[in-house]
């Protein structure tokens, strides 16, 4: 009789697991991928809640989490991560991933002062040269007027 039982508990385990209880870092990187921004902020703050803050899982799912947030509140997005790099050791390639993201979404402003941050950040760095320059070409290109004149007041333009 404990061999059915088994097998009954090994099924309820195997179709909870299907129906959602997996990794949450995978589920908040499939809804990200698939464009669902609002559950993918959801399953980072999950996956959040069970990494180490400060780690290195930490800081790839926060910056993950800014991502997706900046289809949903770029000024938020850009606050957030301004505050995870108070704290954290971020590179290059973190700036580049969340400012891209804020220029597929048109938050202009949002993504020239998360560039400017940047900048000064990698002042030498020649990748964020290059995301300086995408910023200034596309912002300038979208005719929007605090774009412009941001741009402008950072000395850019």
């Amino acid at each position: 009789m404990r061999t059915p039982l088994l097998f009954v508990l090994s099924a309820v385990l195997i179709t909870c697991t299907a129906c959602g209880g997996g990794d949450p870092r995978t589920a908040a990187q499939d809804a990200l991928n698939s464009g669902d921004y609002p559950t993918a902020v959801a399953k980072f703050d999950a996956a959040l809640r069970d990494a180490e803050a400060g780690s290195a899982d930490y800081v790839a799912l926060s910056v993950d989490r800014c991502r997706a947030l900046a289809h949903q509140d770029g000024a938020k997005a850009k606050a957030e991560f301004l505050a995870l790099a108070a704290s954290s050791n971020l590179e290059v390639g973190d700036y580049t991933l969340v400012v891209s993201e804020l220029l597929n979404v048109q938050q202009w402003v949002p993504a020239i002062e998360l560039m400017d941050a940047g900048v000064k950040a990698f002042p030498e760095n020649p990748k964020m040269g290059l995301l300086r320059k995408q910023v200034v070409a596309k912002s300038t290109e979208s005719g929007d007027d605090a774009a412009n004149d941001l741009l402008k007041g950072m000395g850019y333009l």
